[in-house]
């Protein structure tokens, strides 16, 4: 039996899994697997978070507040 697999793993007709099929990433054109994609639950947990979130935040004020404390260190 190891004789017969190490003949196929030689010649190519044995798959060896390579790092990103052990770390389940899959490949860059390949679907992903369904247990990545989040159901109906999840979603809405998601959502609801998104709606408690504050809708504006100023990007340039938050960078200069952010810069000011630094500056300041």
């Amino acid at each position: 039996m190891d004789r017969d697999k190490e003949i196929k793993r030689r010649t190519g007709q044995l798959k060896e899994p390579d790092d990103y099929e052990r770390l389940g990433l899959g490949y860059l054109n390949s679907p992903a697997p369904a247990s990545r994609w989040p159901d109906e639950a999840e979603l809405a947990v998601w959502k609801a978070e998104a709606a408690a979130r504050p809708e504006d935040v100023d990007l340039r004020e938050a960078l200069r507040a952010f810069i000011d404390r630094s500056a300041q260190a």
